[in-house]
């Protein structure tokens, strides 16, 4: 009976958490926004405590922002700085404010952090509403016993009339949340890693969104723990709760529950008379210790305590200022440009002559042309990965796994016209170096601009630097596609900033789709103007067997992991020119002949598998082929392979009524999933479908 009891529990859960998502979803929809629009409240700015009739909605989350580029942890670079973050947004009229946290100021934990924003949003930016709905995730930043207290103490004080805290199941909070912090992440992507540059690029990233700056300085955190600490009681399985209720006819007692269906409990917080209610809040002062970004990282990072021995003067004995951990440190002087940047500076200046040249040619958009039909140069950014899906859905027996579908990008330095090759997860049966050959060859083909000589730049992934790549080029200029072609790696930490601000509006756009290529698609092409996308999915575009095509007739250049330039022209066909930098000599390798096969024959192309996941159906139509019955007891367990991976797997078909699943069928999934024996057939998950949809054949 206990496990029944607890299998109907989950179905229970389940459902309520569909539950708390439509009620989140017609409380914005349905007072927030109307009220936002009688009352004429368009932007957040303060008002009076309790001065306005009206409730309002806010979703919040802290977190420590990236600061990107993110730098390889190198001895000449210095480590990247942690600012903190930490949002408001006002569901009526889609206001958010910023909370940017310097991390000098990072010397106390979450619950501090959050509370002491939450209260400063209260101050300067609230509209002066009686009820208040707080919507945020289950973090341990949010979900604690102090700011319990700071809500009790907020209604208290006579700030609100009531408080209303919901904890959204994580699912459903991170596509939001996400959604939300979009903009502050794209702006960080354009600042040097200071707080005061992050400020500024907030404030150009969207009309809506405001940056507020804790520094320590001229703002300060409040130490609302040792506030609370002595005078408040905890609430006792705090975890296990969704829902709080604070109202000023209770002062100091909250109200819980476990999801919006279930009754609620009580429990007092604090006596009326509490000292919390009348002391005033400390201020936690910024650091005597703590790292200045603006001096260099020796200065900025560590405070010297002594030499270390007689002979050699330039080691010290030093105290790092946040983690207080001693090192030895040494110090050596180099000679000026010791660590050279001209990679990055040739790169610059490549850029600038590019948009010149765009500029005097009126080349405004990516359109085919003829190959060699202009004299000109020009700049080609590209790289390749796999897209995530977003939200990232649990790994749960009720939902399907997540498509994966791979992005080749091509951006045009001159115009910043960008083409997205979007390569179905179908038709991810090829290696990378055939997809990036592919969609560079087609590239050319569609939205090249005629010129004579390119420049192409990428990092140093593996599918970008194979030698495939290096025929491919070769073969380019040999086919008189190009008069000469020059082939840069930059250095990861600076490849990664310029690629992950070309992803960004890409990225952004997947977070708006329900995972498939055709949405997927549609929204790419109305992220930004200079966005365009491309499909292949093996149906109406394929890719080409590139390695096949030059694995016979083309030799391998060794050592090309330590090279970083490579240049070809149709002067020396089949010939590479390389070098491990810009400064350092070339050697020559010739990779095929003259009149070798591949500029005579076709390039293969790569069908689509006969076996694939179709997403259009659902998951075991588009995931599985069924082989055949197992057994003659159970006529609803078959022999099915995986379309993609080629096992083969016993699956198991339970019919069962609407809204509803057994408590053995629960029972059943639940125990094998924890089973692993060599005589139990290993579980691997379970899923819900419409039985019209997924029907199984009867042989």
């Amino acid at each position: 009976m206990a496990n029944n009891a607890e299998n109907n529990e989950i179905v229970r859960s389940l459902i309520a958490s569909l539950n708390e998502v439509d009620s989140y979803k017609e409380k914005v929809e349905g007072s927030c926004d109307v009220v936002c629009e009688e009352e004429q409240i368009t932007v957040l700015q303060p008002g009076e405590p309790c001065s306005r009739e009206i409730s309002m909605i806010y979703t919040f989350n802290y977190q420590e922002l990236p600061s990107i580029p993110k730098r390889q942890d190198s001895i000449f670079i210095p480590m990247p700085p942690k600012h903190g973050i930490f949002f408001v947004r006002c569901e009526g009229n889609a206001g958010q404010v910023n909370f940017l946290i310097d991390e000098a100021y990072q010397t106390t934990n979450g619950s501090n952090a959050v509370i002491s924003c939450l209260h400063r949003f209260f101050e300067n930016y609230g509209l002066g509403e009686t009820r208040v709905d707080l919507y945020c995730n289950n973090g341990s930043n949010n979900k604690n016993n102090c700011l319990l207290w700071y809500l009790a103490y907020n209604v208290a004080k006579k700030l609100h009339v009531s408080i209303e805290l919901h904890f959204l199941p994580k699912e459903h909070s991170k596509p939001i949340l996400d959604e939300y912090f979009a903009d502050i992440k794209q702006a960080t992507k354009k600042t040097k890693g200071s707080i005061a540059d992050l400020n500024s690029s907030i404030g150009e990233s969207e009309d809506s969104n405001q940056s507020h700056i804790i520094d320590g300085r001229n703002d300060q955190m409040l130490d609302w723990q040792e506030h609370f600490r002595h005078d408040c009681r905890e609430l006792p399985k705090i975890r296990s709760m969704q829902h709080f209720r604070f109202n000023f006819e209770n002062p100091g007692v909250v109200f819980y529950s476990e999801n919006v269906d279930n009754g609620e409990g009580e429990f007092r917080l604090f006596n009326q008379d509490s000292p919390v209610l009348t002391k005033k809040v400390p201020a936690i002062p910024l650091p005597d210790k703590h790292i200045d970004r603006k001096l260099w990282r020796y200065e900025g990072e560590f405070t010297v305590l002594e030499k270390l021995g007689e002979e050699d003067q330039d080691v010290y004995s030093v105290e790092h200022n946040l983690d207080r951990g001693r090192y030895a440190l040494k110090k050596v002087s180099l000679t000026k440009n010791a660590v050279p940047d001209e990679e990055m500076d040739s790169y610059k200046e490549k850029v600038e002559g590019s948009k010149v040249v765009c500029e005097e040619k009126q080349i405004t958009v990516l359109q085919p042309s003829e190959p060699r039909s202009r004299v000109i140069s020009m700049i080609y950014t590209f790289n390749y990965q796999k897209l995530p899906s977003i939200p990232k859905r649990q790994d749960s027996i009720f939902l399907p796994m997540q498509p994966k579908h791979g992005i080749f990008f091509v951006r045009c330095e001159g115009n910043a016209g960008q083409v997205n090759f979007l390569i179905d997860e179908a038709y991810q049966t090829t290696n990378g170096s055939n997809a990036v050959i592919s969609c560079l060859h087609r590239f050319f083909e569609s939205y090249g601009l005629g010129e004579t000589h390119v420049d192409l730049y990428c990092n140093n992934g593996p599918n970008n630097k194979n030698n495939c790549l290096l025929w491919y080029l070769a073969y380019n200029v040999a086919k008189k596609l190009h008069v000469s072609i020059e082939l840069y790696f930059l250095p990861k930490e600076h490849s990664k900033p310029i690629l992950d601000e070309y992803f960004a509006d890409i990225k952004q756009a997947v977070t708006k789709t329900k995972g498939s290529i055709a949405d997927l698609n549609s929204l790419i092409g109305e992220s930004e103007d200079s966005n365009q996308s491309h499909i292949i999915d093996g149906k109406n575009d394929q890719m080409l067997n590139w390695q096949e095509h030059f694995r016979l007739h083309c030799k391998k250049l060794n050592g090309i992991q330590s090279m970083h330039h490579f240049r070809f022209n149709s002067e020396n066909p089949g010939v590479v020119f390389y070098s491990k930098n810009v400064d350092n000599g070339e050697g020559e390798f010739r990779l095929f002949d003259e009149k070798s096969a591949v500029l005579t024959t076709d390039v293969p192309a790569i069908p689509l598998p006969d076996k694939h996941i179709d997403r259009k159906l659902w998951r075991y139509k588009g995931e599985f082929t069924v082989l055949g019955k197992l057994g003659e007891k159970d006529k609803y367990v078959y022999s099915v392979e995986h379309n993609l991976d080629g096992r083969r797997y016993a699956l198991k078909k339970v019919s069962l009524t609407k809204n509803a699943v057994p408590d053995e069928v629960l029972k059943e999934a639940k125990n094998l999933a924890k089973l692993e024996h060599v005589n139990v057939v290993r579980y691997h998950t379970a899923w819900l479908e419409d039985e019209a949809e997924s029907e199984l054949p009867d042989a």
